[in-house]
């Protein structure tokens, strides 16, 4: 069989590791924009700093373009993977080295890059999402001096609520970064090569500028070809084949399933395009393993806390007119009795369904590792488990040990005991 791979990022990588475990004698061409710095088996075909350009799907071709050279590849089946890129507001648009736009691989590592390069010193972020306050804080622990500018009202709006996201607004504060929050960035100073940002309150130097406003798919190349949203994202069954026989789509680049809310959205994150990549390539002879949908599960690092979503915030259901109400447990409410077991500060919110008391989503906020709890409650989510269920958990208690509850048993009992 012949397999063509658009895209080596999450999802175009683990569907040629998994088509690879699954037929050893597959041939695949992988087809890539930029740079290919993972060494693949001899059976794979690497087309670096080459573009699709077309899908002739009634032909089972694609045609790509290298240097200018223009060629069609046949394939027996194809999976897309061709992400998303940096959205850039048309006011910061430039071809200035000064400015960095946050989404690819290759930008990423030459984020990293310049977070140790001498020459910088002054870092302005633009967008207070996960890339920029991620990039905030690793420009800040190298040193630099950072100002982070967000137009809302809070960092990471769209993920958390406030009362989350401001001790992590505070932690980035204490390692030295400048957040300003309700501020538009209006333009770029500086030519030709930029010097800084003006806002429609100030005006602030830089050596560098990151962009991270948000994405944009990589897909005005299959208009008119595939079914897709309004808004570029490429529509799939639940086994990730497209409008088009033979054709699956992966990664950033598709609508989910957002079960929280039943819609079909972007869920841009490594974790879903990574189990697309592998269940696109299991799928690509029969269909056997649907893909239901996310809860949109992430964990992120600001400072010394850590952070974690599955499902909604209060916010977000708010925003919805979804009915829902809430319980917030924190360490001071679970002091251990035993003095010589040390505890870290830990901040969970569950949001619910009060009519069904079915959990709608969760929040976690810790100066210590949340990767068990974020888990947790995301299994428990995509189980529809309720208040009762999660108070009821059997989880381990280890005497002398661990002397508390488990934080989901004892805050699942607090919401419990509030709507009795």
């Amino acid at each position: 069989m012949k397999l063509l791979v658009v895209g080596s990022s999450h999802g175009g990588r683990a569907a040629i590791t998994a088509a690879l475990a699954q037929d050893a004698t597959i041939e695949i061409d992988l087809i890539e924009a930029g740079p290919v710095t993972t060494v693949y088996p001899t059976q794979v075909k690497v087309h670096a700093n080459t573009r699709a350009i077309q899908l002739l799907a009634t032909q089972h071709q694609l045609l790509i373009s290298h240097a200018g050279q223009k060629q069609r590849l046949s394939y027996d089946k194809l999976i897309l993977a061709p992400g998303a890129q940096a959205t850039i507001p048309s006011v910061l648009s430039t071809t200035s080295q000064n400015v960095l736009p946050m989404r690819t691989r290759a930008q990423i590592n030459h984020l990293k890059a310049a977070a140790t390069d001498a020459t910088i010193h002054h870092v302005i972020v633009i967008g207070g999402g996960y890339i920029g306050v991620g990039a905030a804080d690793l420009f800040s622990q190298h040193g630099k001096q950072v100002t982070l500018i967000e137009h809302g009202p809070q960092l990471l709006g769209s993920y958390l609520d406030n009362d989350f996201s401001m001790p992590i607004q505070q932690a980035l504060q204490q390692q030295g970064v400048t957040v300003h929050v309700n501020e538009l960035v209006t333009g770029l100073t500086g030519a030709p090569d930029v010097t800084g940002v003006t806002t429609n309150q100030t005006t602030l130097s830089a050596d560098l500028v990151v962009v991270a406003t948000g994405t944009t798919p990589n897909t005005d190349w299959l208009k008119g070809t595939l079914d897709c949203l309004p808004n570029g994202l490429i529509k799939t069954d639940a086994y990730l084949q497209t409008s088009a026989t033979d054709v699956f789509a992966v990664g950033d680049a598709i609508a989910v399933t957002y079960l929280p809310q039943h819609q079909s959205r972007s869920i841009a994150l490594a974790s879903n395009a990574q189990r697309q990549g592998e269940l696109a390539a299991l799928n690509l002879q029969t269909p056997v393993l649907p893909y239901t949908g996310v809860v949109g599960t992430s964990q992120w690092q600001a400072g010394h806390l850590q952070f974690g979503v599955t499902g909604l915030t209060d916010t977000a259901a708010q925003r919805a007119n979804i009915s829902h109400t809430s319980v917030t447990l924190t360490q001071d409410q679970r002091q251990s009795p035993n003095p010589a077991i040390p505890t870290k500060h830990v901040q969970l919110r569950l949001t619910y369904d009060p009519q069904t008391k079915q959990l709608l989503g969760a929040q976690v906020l810790a100066d210590g590792n949340i990767d068990e709890l974020i888990n947790l409650l995301a299994l428990a989510l995509q189980a529809q488990q309720t208040l009762a269920d999660l108070a009821v958990a059997d989880f381990y208690m280890s005497p002398g040990k661990n002397d508390l509850p488990h934080l989901i048993n004892a805050a699942a009992m607090t919401a419990y005991r509030q709507e009795k």
